[in-house]
């Protein structure tokens, strides 16, 4: 995990990232002539306060064969914000709590190929968080980090008094 501590000045606590969680393994699927790689996914929150107003935290895997690297994840993330469908995702990973994701909870399998990778944080049934990487999934171990931001400038995250997840996995804080 990513944590500031007193020492660091308040404007580098604002822009670091504040909270890593690591996700279980992520089995990456190939053809029959391959065996499978493994990996693993981390989804980075914007803040302590973030990882604790989310409620559970969903992968969606889009094909990104052909599509400008330097575009797609920008189009995935405007359509993210304005509400628009993102259209159909190759695989639809489960929707899991930040705690359990910080504990290792939950696989999921990509497809060899270019893909975009879309992670959406929900927080009492709405899109709270958001974020996009492009990957190059092949053979050999794949850790993919997609970082989250928040989704609209009208959505404020409630403060906490927890300083890191971890405290408010195990209920150390309010």
């Amino acid at each position: 995990m990513h944590e500031n501590t007193p020492a660091q000045p308040l404007a580098t606590k604002a822009f670091a990232l504040v909270t890593s969680v690591i996700g279980a393994a992520l089995v990456v699927a190939c053809s029959a002539e391959a065996t499978p790689s493994t990996g693993s996914y981390t989804v980075n929150f914007p803040s302590v306060a973030a990882a604790v107003a989310t409620d559970t935290v969903q992968l969606f895997v889009f094909d990104a064969k052909g599509q400008d690297p330097n575009s797609v994840c920008s189009e995935l993330m405007l359509k993210v914000k304005s509400k628009q469908d993102l259209g159909p995702s190759i695989l639809t990973g489960p929707a899991v709590a930040p705690c359990d994701l910080a504990a290792g909870a939950k696989a999921i399998t990509i497809p060899y190929g270019e893909k975009a990778i879309v992670a959406l944080g929900q927080s009492g049934g709405v899109t709270l968080l958001a974020g996009c990487v492009q990957e190059t999934v092949g053979t050999g171990n794949l850790p993919i980090s997609v970082s989250l931001g928040i989704v609209s400038t009208k959505t404020s995250v409630k403060a906490t008094t927890c300083t890191k997840l971890s405290d408010f996995c195990s209920q150390a804080c309010k």
